[in-house]
């Protein structure tokens, strides 16, 4: 999958109308609310559920015009996954991830982790196009004083909802657009639907404007968010679901489909660190040694990695298949556990199908404490360090019988 992310920072909220005073009225009451629940919201956590599908255009004849960037994205535009047989299923993929808002940006962890320190989701799973802005960033900036014109459009078309659009010019946008090899700053439009009643959000759309100026490689890239409250005291709105579509000049079209569950507010707790107990209860006590710079671990797979089940972000773990020294020339035994992460989990389909896993291993257990590791796989390795597997055909199941080795660095 190609590697595309999306970045969006807080931007500023000016009206513009074409509308009368009872409109204005309620988009204020709408941005006034949408406010105050960011503003008084305590650091919210929901398990985002991600699934990513990327097609590409099909040959045909006459052939496509790959050298001309404006054509391919007119013909890539023009089609739909699922009803047009010029575009086809290449690569999927799925993944879970927390997220986190917390003083209005949004923070990434591997589900279950207590520590947040990620920015965007591509930094922690591999594979395609990923992005960050659905969960309160979007919001927030089209919201946010200053600088967004709105304008009325209407009825969405439903009963109980009315639509405004809004624009935010490139000048003052802090929307990013970043493949492998470019980035640029755009502006960006889209609507908004509310309930003229309560002034709650029911949807927010965003779409990237002009990319074929700034971006050669980038045709198009939408969002579209669908909201409920969560009802706990906080009235804090997270999305649903979320929508994106990537368009690409090269004749591909990548859609991520995002839904949120089990959101809570997020606490921290009072964690006795090895280190600290430690200190305070034995003068000899001491963090366990960890394995010899340079030492190889052969791991045998005590976890179940399925093809068909699993999701990126899911724990796995391992356990010495043989003795190794620690720096201090003690033997760490065999059966020692080691855990990590999937970090991808994707399909490729097509005359050659196949099923990638990338797997991260990060942490090891001496003597009943979690240490961090630095662990690098004996074969081919991405550019984050994360070990990738390739096997061939359609589906595959990891066991105990699943051995690999890694070096520590």
């Amino acid at each position: 999958m190609r590697i595309v992310a999306l970045a969006l920072f807080a931007g500023t909220f000016v009206p513009a109308w074409s509308a009368d005073t009872d409109q204005a009225a309620l988009l204020e009451r709408v941005r006034w609310k949408v406010l105050r629940n960011a503003k008084n919201a305590p650091r919210y956590v929901c398990r985002q559920e991600i699934e990513r599908q990327e097609f590409e255009l099909a040959h045909t004849k006459p052939p496509l015009p790959y050298g001309n960037p404006a054509r391919m994205c007119e013909l890539v535009s023009a089609e739909e996954p699922g009803k047009s047989s010029r575009l086809q299923l290449t690569e999927s993929d799925r993944a879970k991830l927390d997220v986190m808002l917390a003083s209005g940006s949004e923070l990434f962890s591997w589900p279950g982790e207590r520590g947040f320190d990620v920015k965007t989701p591509g930094d922690l799973i591999g594979g395609g196009f990923s992005g960050n802005g659905d969960f309160a960033g979007f919001l927030l900036d089209v919201f946010s004083p200053k600088q967004a014109k709105f304008y009325y459009a209407g009825s969405c078309g439903a009963p109980g909802c009315v639509r405004f659009t809004y624009v935010i010019p490139p000048e003052v946008s802090r929307y990013t657009v970043s493949t492998k090899s470019e980035h640029a700053t755009v502006g960006f439009h889209g609507t908004i639907d509310v309930d003229p009643r309560s002034a709650d959000l029911i949807q927010l759309t965003v779409t990237a404007g002009d990319l074929q100026t700034w971006l050669g490689s980038v045709c198009e890239t939408r969002t579209r968010m669908r909201y409920t409250g969560q009802h706990d005291g906080t009235g804090f709105l997270v999305p649903e679901s979320t929508d994106s579509e990537f368009l690409s000049a090269d004749g591909s079209y990548s859609v991520n489909r995002v839904s949120y569950i089990g959101c809570r507010r997020y606490s921290t707790e009072s964690v006795l660190s090895f280190a600290a107990a430690a200190a305070s209860t034995s003068p000899v006590a001491k963090m366990p040694a960890l394995p010899i710079a340079g030492a190889v671990l052969r791991l045998r797979f005590t976890s179940t990695i399925d093809s068909e089940t699993n999701f990126a972000g899911d724990t796995v773990q391992a356990a010495l298949d043989r003795p190794v020294l620690d720096a201090e020339h003690v033997t760490i035994p065999a059966g020692t556990v080691v855990r990590g992460h999937v970090a991808q989990l994707e399909r490729v389909y097509g005359p050659h199908p196949a099923v990638v896993i990338a797997l991260r291993l990060d942490t090891i257990v001496l003597r009943d404490v979690p240490v961090k590791i630095t662990l690098e796989a004996r074969g081919h390795t991405d550019d984050r360090g994360r070990a990738m597997f390739r096997f061939a055909g359609e589906k595959v199941m990891l066991d105990k019988t699943f051995v690999t080795d890694w070096r520590i660095r």
